[in-house]
């Protein structure tokens, strides 16, 4: 794949997005290539176990493709800082939805049944086991997760929350942040609650 010129110049990101749109096939190849330095600089964060090379790369072009039809000059951004952030945002996604489907294949349903000797009757129990599943793809995730609710939260809650982070003790907490006791278990006990449902929502 090689980058395509005019008159001797490199052309840029939105001229080939605007050749893509004429209908050059060629345009997306050239865009990629020129984006492939970033993409492989995402590799080490994406598990093999999670994708491997082959779909990686493919759903970096997936993603540039999706990029180009909604990228404007007038977002205040250029195109590359643009289709890093998606390109991101698009693999943690991919990487949730297999921690969401391997969950869900690990929650197995069991049935014992026993048997009433007096009247003959079965009764049928249904127990669901639920298997927590536990990998480093997981816990990459949850760290993606984390990050991402600690940005949401305001000023007060991200200090305390990320001083709980780093091992602060509830006292040590309220002294930091001249906050009583109280407050302070109120406003983790409340972070704790949203952190949980984001961590464990279905995809």
């Amino acid at each position: 794949m090689g980058e395509e010129y005019f008159v001797g110049h490199q052309l840029s990101d939105e001229a080939l997005i605007k050749s893509m749109c004429r209908g050059n096939p060629e345009a997306l190849k050239s865009l990629f290539c020129r984006y492939l330095p970033l993409v492989k600089g995402l590799r080490p964060y994406v598990p093999v176990t999670m994708l491997e090379d082959d779909d990686f790369y493919q759903e970096a072009i997936i993603c540039l493709y999706k990029c180009t039809q909604r990228f404007h000059s007038g977002q205040g951004i250029t195109f590359g800082i643009y289709y890093k952030k998606v390109l991101r945002n698009y693999y943690i996604d991919i990487m949730r939805q297999q921690v969401t489907l391997k969950r869900k294949a690990n929650y197995n349903t069991q049935q014992l049944t026993t048997t009433d000797n007096e009247d003959g009757i079965n009764n049928q129990v249904s127990l669901r086991a639920h298997k927590i599943y536990e990998t480093p793809e997981h816990y990459t995730v949850i760290r993606e997760e984390i990050a991402i609710f600690s940005a949401k939260l305001g000023p007060i809650d991200k200090r305390i929350f990320n001083l709980l982070l780093q091992g602060y003790q509830l006292e040590s907490i309220a002294s930091e942040m001249d906050l009583s006791v109280s407050n302070v278990r109120r406003r983790i006990a409340a972070s704790r609650a949203k952190l949980r449902v984001q961590l464990y929502k279905e995809a």
